[in-house]
């Protein structure tokens, strides 16, 4: 398996828009719901599931999650998802499952914590994104209500002090990333580096490995709203 098939297939999915339905979206339930997409084990949008989740609990951190029916779940410990509320904005938010247990009959409940704040999808590579696209992967760009940005980048592709490329849109900028904040079979949350012109550089000690550091100033604003 391509060690960031899963976080490749859910975040294609997010910046492709796809209003993808439940397939038992027509059958009548009267208790709360939401949908939840689980990530499977395969590439492409064909490696995107829907599940739709009874509400056991709910916290403005997370919910307490269960669904019936399969044995065979591709859901881990680790998985990004993507939830989205049948009575909310049409939005998604971007969590983790932290823990699965079996419950009564074929039931699994599960727990997902949110990430506060934006989950932008971007584009990574280790190249100019502007020159070669070959080598691009997909992640996130997550900023807390205190404006902190951390990246979350497919598991195995990038290191601490390595220097990528990330991409919103058309906008372009290098960074050196530094701490792994966290890290699971799914993805890990870097702490990064903007980096800054290089005269600038030259006028100040040079931290080790980071080299001609470019800066680049992006407005992130609004584009949480485009993730549907």
């Amino acid at each position: 398996m391509d060690s960031g098939s899963d976080l490749e297939a859910f975040i294609k999915h997010q910046l492709n828009k796809e209003d993808a339905e439940a397939e038992d979206a027509e059958e009548e339930d009267k208790s709360e719901k939401l949908h939840s997409y689980i990530i499977d084990e395969t590439d492409e949008l064909k490696g995107v599931c829907i599940k739709r989740c009874a509400i056991y609990n709910q916290s403005a951190n997370g919910y307490h999650l269960s669904w019936s029916g399969e044995s065979d779940t591709r859901a881990h410990v680790g998985e990004l998802v993507g939830v989205k509320r049948d009575d909310g904005d049409g939005r998604f938010q971007v969590g983790v499952i932290r823990w699965i247990k079996s419950s009564v009959g074929n039931a699994i409940e599960f727990g997902v914590e949110l990430f506060q704040g934006e989950m932008t999808p971007i584009i990574i590579s280790r190249k100019k994104l502007l020159q070669n696209t070959a080598d691009s992967w997909r992640g996130f760009l997550h900023r807390t209500s205190q404006n902190a940005e951390t990246l979350f980048a497919p598991l195995f592709y990038a290191g601490n002090d390595d220097q990528i490329f990330i991409r919103v849109g058309t906008e372009e900028r290098p960074v050196v990333l530094g701490r792994a904040l966290e890290s699971s079979a799914s993805f890990v949350q870097f702490q990064f580096d903007t980096q800054s012109p290089p005269e600038e550089a030259q006028k100040s000690p040079q931290q080790p490995g980071i080299a001609d550091r470019v800066e680049d100033a992006l407005d992130f604003e609004g584009i949480w709203n485009d993730i549907k």
